[in-house]
């Protein structure tokens, strides 16, 4: 199969054409070890439960808290027990906090024999739930699940530059709009920069750019005005990207991992270990935050593992839902290289000299001091306002939030806010809208 001549979108449907040839996933052995481990460690807390158990049936507890402590640790036991392959790593996360301000109890301090024993009961818990967070810890960064490449996925993601390519090429609606933040048309505006960023000058005019609130050389108000665009649509796109990863990685827990723990040896080794392992990923490529200088390296990483998920011999409809996840990494991953290249022209451009991007994606009230009102009526008032990062006036329209809902005027008002968009006018800023 050819990666240059056919889409990437083409050549996944392809994979899901040809399972007959999909061959032995790489990862095997280590999912049969996580297997194994993670069966180890349910025997474990299913023994500290029944120890708890039994200390509660027979014990007589002279203060009551320390009853309560009791049963609050095999209550924390009891959830591990009772909880999915998908939500054990968020429930182990949690439970290992709450053990820990079990043991800072002030009940704890009198050191008799049943804080003793409560201590000890703990500590065994605790030791158990760290190693789960471990696994999961393994499981997303370890060298086993990121260095071994099958021969498959080598082609489309020799570099950066070739994932990019590949995705533009494919027919992934609103992609498209990408294209204009490559590297090339970044390296041209550098090019064009007539100072260095280690260079001081007083004796030139500024500007406050509307779209970051920062000082600018006016000089270099088109090349930073272009370059902090970019960055604005890329890391709105980031947001957009990263709430579709969230409810496609939430839909993938309920659907395929809520069974428990560990489950059948044979199915989850081959089916459920490796979407854990996906979905484990996915929530890696929602964390990462698109400032990191390392975070396109590491999207980049994940789509190759999410790559290798192609060609398991899973179900087609799990595969066609990793492909589409997978084409969301990568589009992050350009996304954050196209903020990573305009905040190299943000820093030369800015007086402060600085490039990360620190601009709001989402303007609020918050940001404007209210000078006066200037009008009132009987759906609106409006009010004279200073923006205080840029002081700026502005006429602000404020409508009741009940009144808006009660009386359905949200369409109303969306559309008086697209006939503003329209308007060609100094008096009007509209990008940000």
């Amino acid at each position: 199969m050819s990666y240059e001549s056919k889409s990437l979108f083409q050549s996944n449907i392809n994979l899901l054409n040809h399972s007959k040839d999909r061959h032995v996933f790489p990862h095997s052995q280590a999912y049969v070890r996580i297997f194994y481990m993670l069966k180890g460690i349910r025997s474990r807390i299913k023994d500290t439960f029944d120890s708890l158990s039994e200390i509660i049936a027979t014990t007589k507890f002279d203060n009551i808290n320390e009853r309560k402590l009791f049963m609050s640790l095999i209550k924390e036991v009891n959830s591990l027990l009772t909880c999915t392959f998908g939500t054990l790593y968020p429930i182990s996360n949690e439970v290992v906090q709450n053990i820990h301000q079990l043991l800072l109890d002030e009940t704890l301090n009198s050191k008799n024999a049943i804080s003793i024993k409560f201590s000890k009961e703990a500590m065994k818990a605790l030791k158990a739930v760290l190693v789960i967070t471990r696994i999961f810890t393994l499981i997303q960064v370890g060298k086993e699940f990121t260095s071994i490449k099958s021969p498959d996925t080598e082609a489309p993601f020799k570099s950066t530059t070739n994932s990019c390519k590949n995705v533009e090429r494919s027919e992934y609606s609103g992609f498209s709009r990408l294209k204009a933040f490559n590297s090339s048309v970044h390296n041209k505006a550098r090019k064009q920069l007539p100072f260095s960023s280690d260079n001081e000058d007083d004796d030139y005019m500024t500007i406050v750019c509307r779209i970051c609130d920062k000082r600018v050389r006016a000089d270099l108000i088109e090349q930073h005005t272009f370059s902090c665009m970019n960055a604005y649509r890329s890391e709105t796109k980031v947001q957009s990207i990263n709430n579709i990863i969230l409810e496609i990685q939430k839909n993938f827990i309920k659907d395929y991992l809520s069974e428990e723990w560990p489950g059948p040896r044979q199915k989850s080794v081959s089916e459920t270990i490796p979407l854990l392992h996906a979905s484990i990923l996915l929530n890696r490529a929602f964390e990462i935050d698109p400032f990191n200088v390392d975070s396109a390296d590491e999207l980049s990483v994940i789509s190759e593992t999410l790559q290798m998920f192609t060609n398991y011999n899973l179900p087609n409809e799990i595969i066609c839902e990793i492909v589409q996840l997978k084409r969301k990494v990568i589009e992050k991953r350009c996304a954050c290289n196209a903020i990573a290249h305009a905040s190299e022209i943000m820093k030369q451009t800015r007086v402060d000299n600085t490039g990360e991007p620190d601009f709001a994606i989402k303007t609020t009230i918050s940001d404007f001091q209210f000078i006066k009102r200037i009008s009132s009526g009987a759906f609106a008032r409006v009010y004279l306002a200073k923006k205080k990062a840029t002081g700026d006036i502005y006429a602000i329209k404020v409508q009741p939030k009940d009144d808006v809902i009660q009386k359905n005027q949200v369409k109303r008002v969306m559309a008086e806010k697209n006939i503003l968009l329209k308007f060609n006018n100094p008096y009007i800023i509209n990008f940000c809208m």
